[in-house]
């Protein structure tokens, strides 16, 4: 019920569903380059595709998210929706075989990738204190039913035409997005700060890195982007491998529902986790919730259909949803307010980042050894990540808040 009468509120519904329509394309783009880019033979020309497309995305968000805070999040949304837009759509009609000139596009269309996740989250975080984990548990389980709308698209798309045209309705799908989003009331009125850079000394460029960089003085900031760049190269695998495993099977259409079936799990995963009362502190269930995706990253090793491999995947992906939920939290406590867009912009570059290492290493590993070696990979750097969580946690303690915000101070 609490959920219900916050999207009851104007300026968070609609930002809220502009957000989810702009970042559909998240979940379609990175596939649909796998399937588009592929010769038939070998995935190391489609690792590299989805490399550079989250390598663009990595370098991008940062200086996108550095725009919102200073020029404001409207700005911003419009200008990054209408030039991926276009670089997708190039993509669509000048075919996989200009390398180059697709190498050139793929990386403009990441570097311009609409910073929606970074911005909504931030925009979240400055709602009531008792509206805010409500709207980042509803975030979170608006991320992980993006990841079955986005799939399943996909593969309708592949039912009736190819992998370029899921290219084309991307496109259309992240202008129209980060667009309206653009224009909803509560987005609007996110200004920016540039007033609070003036007084600062030194060359532009050397104020702007110093301010962006300014979030990394927090060590629990420092464990939550590394944990989440490990995580995403394990994500960045299954990229790869799960395509991988449907053209195995028989066709690359199962791409997106086996896809979807991560998706499933997770908000089914995330629905558990906000029904339940939980005594225990936030950094532990992080903690415990990073080891249980862990072992869900393994099961894909024992499928061998694809009822199997939906069964494994779903079943994997229950810890999902909540270890984002929670995530979300710590970041705001790990993080000035000021720099919060920031924030959230360089867990999105951790990600993009690992995605881009996880990509093309599952490439090389699916062309080479095969998709099962690639799961087995994804499977062992989740669970360092998990394990890496473990010492960081006195660093996520809600009584850190305080002394964060003396350290952005200088005290």
């Amino acid at each position: 019920m609490q959920y219900l009468e916050l999207v009851k509120n104007a300026e968070v519904r609609w930002p809220l569903f502009f957000a989810f329509v702009g970042r559909i394309p998240l979940y379609v783009v990175n596939l649909a380059l796998v399937l588009w880019a592929n010769n038939g033979s070998s995935f190391i020309i489609s690792g590299l595709m989805v490399g550079l497309f989250n390598v663009g995305g990595a370098i991008g968000g940062i200086i996108t998210a550095l725009i919102a805070d200073k020029k404001g999040s409207s700005f911003t949304l419009l200008l990054t929706g209408v030039v991926q837009s276009l670089c997708l759509l190039s993509l669509s009609t000048v075919g996989e075989n200009a390398i180059i000139l697709n190498v050139i596009l793929v990386f403009i269309a990441g570097f311009f990738t609409p910073p929606i996740s970074s911005i909504i989250r931030s925009y979240w975080s400055k709602l009531p204190e008792d509206s805010k984990d409500p709207a980042f548990a509803i975030e979170s389980i608006a991320g992980e039913l993006l990841s079955v709308v986005g799939p399943l698209l996909l593969s309708t798309v592949l039912l009736f035409s190819d992998s370029s045209r899921a290219l084309v309705v991307s496109g259309l799908l992240v202008v129209v997005g980060s667009v309206s989003l653009s224009l909803t009331k509560g987005i609007r009125n996110e200004k920016g700060s540039a007033i609070l850079y003036k007084h600062d000394t030194g060359p532009k460029m050397h104020r702007s890195i110093a301010n962006t960089l300014s979030v990394f003085k927090n060590k629990g900031f420092i464990g939550l982007f590394v944990r989440r760049m490990l995580e995403a190269v394990s994500n960045g695998a299954y990229d790869v491998a799960i395509p991988a495993f449907a053209i195995w099977i028989g066709s690359e259409a199962y791409s997106g529902s086996l896809y979807s079936a991560l998706g499933i799990g997770s908000i089914l995963g995330g629905i558990a986790y906000g029904l339940h009362k939980w005594k225990m502190p936030k950094e532990q269930i992080y903690c415990w919730g990073l080891l249980l995706s862990a072992i869900g990253m393994a099961l894909p090793l024992l499928a061998h259909s694809y009822t199997g491999m939906s069964f494994a995947l779903g079943l994997g992906a229950l810890g999902f949803a909540p270890v984002a939920a929670v995530e979300y939290s710590l970041i705001a406590r790990s993080s000035d307010r000021v720099h919060r867009s920031q924030s959230f912009a360089w867990m999105t570059t951790a990600g993009v980042i690992g995605s881009a290492i996880g990509s093309q290493s599952a490439g090389i590993v699916t062309t080479y050894f095969g998709f099962r070696e690639t799961f087995l990979l994804a499977a062992v750097i989740s669970f360092i990540a998990a394990l890496l969580a473990w010492p960081m946690r006195k660093y996520w303690k809600e009584e850190a808040d305080e002394s964060v915000i003396k350290e952005w101070k200088g005290e």
